[in-house]
């Protein structure tokens, strides 16, 4: 327990650094921005599971000229706190805790919903792709370290 402690704040240092802007954007950040570009209509609803303090919304506004909505979810208490921080002056952009596992949405909420770099870490990856689905309207994007 101590080990993730330590990580998980050394991570989320890291992240909040991308998500200022005072390191360069991730190239998984970049791919998934690229490609929600190519789908994403004016006022769609955007939601973040696994969001950590935000990082990918940096790329998502850089390359997505259209109003859109931006929901981060992350079990990590500190990582919302964080992207709050960071984020409070933006419109259109909510934090909250969640659990991929049992997510705080109604079915069907969300135009798009992107999941990156963690599903290979969790014990039931069909019961989290379930809950993925249900809050999803059009697309779901799930991008993973194999």
């Amino acid at each position: 327990m101590k080990y993730t402690k330590i990580w998980t704040k050394s991570y989320g240092d890291l992240l909040s650094k991308r998500a200022k802007s005072e390191l360069p954007e991730m190239e998984s950040s970049k791919s998934v921005s690229k490609k929600i570009k190519t789908i994403c209509l004016q006022h769609y609803k955007i939601l973040d599971v696994g969001c950590g303090v935000g990082h990918y919304y940096v790329s998502l506004k850089k390359r997505i000229k259209k109003d859109f909505e931006y929901v981060g979810i992350d079990i990590i208490d500190d990582y919302i706190k964080k992207a709050k921080v960071i984020f409070a002056q933006e419109k259109n952009v909510f934090f909250r805790k969640g659990d991929i596992f049992n997510i705080p949405f109604k079915r069907n909420s969300f135009d798009i919903v992107i999941c990156n770099n963690f599903l290979h870490n969790l014990p039931s990856i069909q019961k989290s792709i379930q809950e993925l689905l249900r809050v999803t309207k059009r697309y779901l994007l799930i991008r993973t370290l194999v």
